[in-house]
């Protein structure tokens, strides 16, 4: 699991990569017993060439029978008996080490070189399972000229190619954050929900990136046939978000996976102060990711706060957890309803997510209503360094520009002067508006998240429902000044 907004590099030593030789594999694996089969069952491959056919018998005599089980028989006797009576086979005794474990037979080729694969046709024999682990690979001494990596979503569609020559070191370094990070912003708007019809809650599958990056080398101007992957062949994970340079080098030099840390696990994806201040209009989602849990569900809880006290926490959402998702769980006081949830005077309300024992797998975010009334409220939605969206509320004041451009053009003509053909006139007029907003008084835990806001590319202006696109023009913001906690 990893941030497509930070360097997503690999570093490929083609001398341990993929121009080694490799010996076939394969395994036969007596999975169950059924004595009462029929001895027309067969089990066919390719072996060298030849197309041999494998058959149960009671009274095996050729080379292509094997023993038919016995009641009396457990699975590792059967397996054992057919491991005995293939070592009589003169032809895959001399090209092949065949070894037996518990209930499996083993098949290593003596020469490594693809001849010696074993290819697995039609099999009817109940209990019997073969596999074609490892294929061969004769290898090759030429030198390497460089190596192809190709970056592939859910195996299936490749999105991302690049070839380069191997350096002085004998080494080929990649970065392939840029390929990850423009295709999960191609994702579908909207990514957020404003509000939800009888629900509370909203999974997305698409704000992760399930991906494979696979490698080629190049010997002697000649792609191989053979590729290699990631270690053991596993698929990866990104998120559109990214770790400023400080937080990035202190995992770094710690050597700290940041997405395994428990703290990691357990928070909303947000930069915003654990306490938030807020009023009855402004709209709020809480994302929540979910890598790969062992719990198979989960609940959203609220605990209200009156002037008269605390009520009990409460489910207010309940929904099955799905492996790489995000749910997105509205946290606003309209979206959530709450006047009609209690009449009391509310004075804040928090929300957190637990599994289906009732633990908490989350962190606790709390809402402190302020009643006081804001002349110039602004309200956005933006995209965060997490990939998911924020809200942020402007109370101060708010300045409104209109600029205009103008392209103009002369006219030069030898008629008659009227009051139509002016030497002069406009060919184009374009109209800007620019908007200045006060943030109001900010807390001194409130600057990251304003600077997590400063940096995003993604901003709307929520207005009576509406989402107005904003960009920002600001190349300079006054945060703070030393020994002053407020700013406006």
């Amino acid at each position: 699991m990893s941030f497509a907004g930070n360097p997503m590099r690999y570093v490929i030593s083609p001398e341990g990569g993929g121009i080694g030789e490799g010996k076939a594999l394969s395994t036969m694996t007596i999975e169950f017993k059924e004595t009462k089969g029929s001895f027309s069952d067969l089990m066919d491959f390719t072996i060298m060439g030849d197309h041999r056919v494998f058959r149960l018998t009671e009274s095996p005599s050729s080379k292509d029978d094997l023993p038919a089980p016995r009641d009396e028989w457990s699975l590792e006797e059967w397996c054992n008996t057919c491991f005995l009576y293939i070592l009589g086979d003169a032809q895959l005794s001399c090209d092949y080490d065949i070894t037996s474990e518990g209930s499996a037979i083993m098949f290593t080729a003596k020469v490594a070189s693809p001849f010696f694969d074993w290819i697995p046709g039609d099999n009817s024999i109940p209990g019997i399972e073969f596999t074609l682990v490892l294929s061969g690979n004769s290898g090759t001494p030429s030198a390497v000229d460089g190596v192809r990596c190709q970056v592939w979503k859910n195996g299936t569609e490749k999105i991302g190619e690049d070839y380069k020559p191997v350096d002085a070191a004998g080494c080929v370094k990649f970065e392939i954050q840029e390929y990850v990070f423009s295709n999960l912003l191609q994702a579908l708007p909207p990514r957020f929900m404003l509000t939800m019809t009888n629900v509370v809650h909203h999974i997305y599958a698409d704000y992760f990136l399930k991906y494979k990056t696979v490698f080629c080398d190049r010997i002697a101007g000649v792609f191989s046939a053979r590729t290699y992957c990631d270690p053991d062949n596993i698929y990866c994970y990104a998120i559109a978000g990214g770790l400023n340079r400080e937080d990035l080098v202190a995992n770094n030099q710690s050597l700290t996976d940041y997405f395994n840390l428990s703290a990691t696990k357990q928070k909303f994806l947000t930069w915003s102060p654990p306490s938030k201040v807020t009023d009855k209009f402004e709209s709020h989602s809480l994302f929540f990711a979910f890598q790969a849990p062992s719990y198979p569900s989960a609940r959203l809880k609220l605990t209200i706060v009156t002037t008269q006290g605390s009520m009990v926490p409460f489910t207010i959402a309940s929904f099955a957890v799905q492996p790489w998702t995000v749910v997105e769980c509205l946290a606003g006081f309209s979206q959530l309803g709450l006047a009609e949830i209690t009449h009391e005077e509310i004075v804040k309300w928090s929300l957190y997510l637990v599994d289906g024992y009732g633990n908490i797998i989350s962190d606790v975010r709390e809402f402190v209503l302020d009643e006081k009334y804001a002349e110039n409220t602004r309200y956005f939605r933006f995209r965060n360094s997490w990939g998911t969206y924020d809200s942020l509320r402007c109370t101060g004041v708010f300045e409104t520009f209109i600029e205009h451009e103008r392209e103009k053009f002369l006219f030069m003509s030898d008629e008659l002067e009227t009051s139509f053909n002016t030497p002069g006139g406009y060919s184009m007029i374009k109209e800007s508006q620019n908007f200045k907003a006060n943030s109001g008084w900010l807390s001194r835990d409130y600057l990251n998240y304003l600077r997590d806001f400063m940096l995003s590319s993604d901003i709307y202006e929520v207005e009576d429902g509406r989402l107005l696109k904003c960009l920002l023009t600001s190349k300079k913001t006054s945060l703070f000044k030393d020994a002053q906690y407020n700013y406006s």
